[in-house]
């Protein structure tokens, strides 16, 4: 989690519920047929506490931002690469 929260440049949260992907789909289902007017009123009402939140280190950031815009050159590169084929 620490690597996504570095990689996105933003917190992280988990949730202390063991069925997360069950409870997200139960409020995206909430939301949409009318009961919640939104998300955050649904994830207020319902969601479970955060047992941990991971903060994206500065550090971290910049190597991934570096990391990132290497792969960016050499996709580019392979791109031309095959086209020219």
């Amino acid at each position: 989690m620490q690597i996504l929260a570095d990689i996105l440049n933003m917190p992280v949260k988990v949730k202390a519920s063991t069925q997360c992907c069950a409870l997200g789909a139960a409020l995206a289902g909430a939301t949409a047929s009318g009961y919640f007017s939104g998300l955050e009123e649904a994830m207020e009402k319902i969601a479970s506490a955060d047992l941990k939140i991971y903060q994206p280190q500065p550090q971290n950031i910049e190597i991934y931002n570096q990391l990132y815009a290497r792969y960016q050159e050499l996709t580019q590169f392979e791109n031309a690469r095959v086209k020219t084929k």
